[in-house]
């Protein structure tokens, strides 16, 4: 592009930046850089951001930093990004703080921001930390919980902690946990001893699809089986 003087546009930059975080390459990742400064977008949040989230990726979480703070107005996606990179490098209290004032500043925080922040949380132990952000997710911020959040469970939470998440919508949690331990083609069988609740027939409906797999799930009253996105309860139950 550049030997036939054409300009490369934000697309251009943005799908160049996200190929050498995908294969790593650092040191080409800062020559792009170079020649964004050079030509002038750095002021391109867009861009920008999309430098933040290379560097991250490469383990340069500093030079991700250092970015972030030239940044004059970062929109939700850069904070987003930033949470990211911290929840990458399992800087859990610097992920929360971000968070904050991400939501300081009076920007929202959409499932993606949520998502970073309790994987940041789960990388990092803090417990008590994650199951409080996963409360006010959705009764604060009305971002409604979806598998990547359950995913993000931690995985040594206090005694406490654990049985308080396993009371509510534990199907969701078993459905995580098991398409992470099941063999691609085998159907992910789940067995509790309550109710199915409606958010939770959603949930797995949505994930037989979404995932293309077989899930039957045993409740109190009767089994369910999901497939392409339906039940064949005819969600009557």
């Amino acid at each position: 592009m550049r030997r036939v003087d054409v300009k490369p546009d934000q697309v251009t930059m943005v799908s160049l930046l996200q190929s050498c975080g995908d294969i790593g390459v650092t040191k080409l990742a800062g020559v792009v850089h170079g020649y964004i400064l050079s030509a002038g977008l750095d002021e391109n949040i867009t861009i920008a951001t999309a430098v933040l989230s290379v560097y991250a990726k490469s383990g340069r979480l500093d030079a991700s930093c250092a970015l972030f703070r030239e940044m004059k107005n970062p929109d939700r996606i850069a904070w987003t990004a930033m949470i990211g990179g911290y929840a990458m490098h399992g800087y859990g209290r610097e992920a929360i703080m971000c968070f904050d004032q991400l939501v300081k500043r009076g920007t929202k925080p959409d499932h993606v921001s949520f998502t970073h922040l309790l994987s940041a949380c789960s990388h990092s132990g803090l417990a008590k930390e994650w199951k409080r952000y996963f409360e006010i997710m959705y009764s604060v911020y009305g971002v409604e919980p979806r598998l990547d959040h359950y995913s993000c469970m931690q995985q040594d939470p206090d005694q406490d902690v654990k049985e308080d998440m396993i009371k509510e919508h534990s199907e969701k949690l078993a459905l995580a946990f098991g398409l992470l331990v099941t063999e691609e083609g085998l159907p992910l069988v789940i067995t509790k001893n309550l109710r199915m609740c409606g958010d939770c027939h959603n949930m797995a409906k949505f994930v037989s699809l979404t995932e293309d797999c077989v899930i039957i799930i045993r409740d109190v009253k009767r089994f369910h089986h999901f497939a392409y996105g339906l039940c064949f309860c005819g969600d009557y139950w």
